[in-house]
């Protein structure tokens, strides 16, 4: 089954390379039947896109070059700006 499956991967993982690599059988089966990985899951529950996490970063730069950090709750307001635009 699946759990021996991951068995002989963490297996043959640590012969070749000297790495423990722990695998979940549960991991493997719900991939299997079409789940999502842990990062897909978080791409889609994210609130900025790329390009808007590009713009906020060059943003919070750009302020603090000039000595102005900004605060969490000011920086919030800016992101908050960009996620209703």
């Amino acid at each position: 089954g699946l759990r021996r499956i991951c068995i002989e991967l963490q297996n043959t993982c640590f012969e070749e390379t000297g790495n423990l690599v722990k695998l979940c059988h549960m991991t493997l089966k719900r991939l299997v039947g079409g789940g999502k990985t842990r990062q897909q899951a978080n791409v889609d529950r994210r609130w900025l896109g790329d390009g808007e996490e590009d713009i906020v970063i060059a943003f919070i730069a750009e302020i603090a070059d000039r000595g102005f950090p900004l605060s969490h709750a000011r920086l919030k307001e800016h992101v908050d700006s960009i996620c209703k635009a």
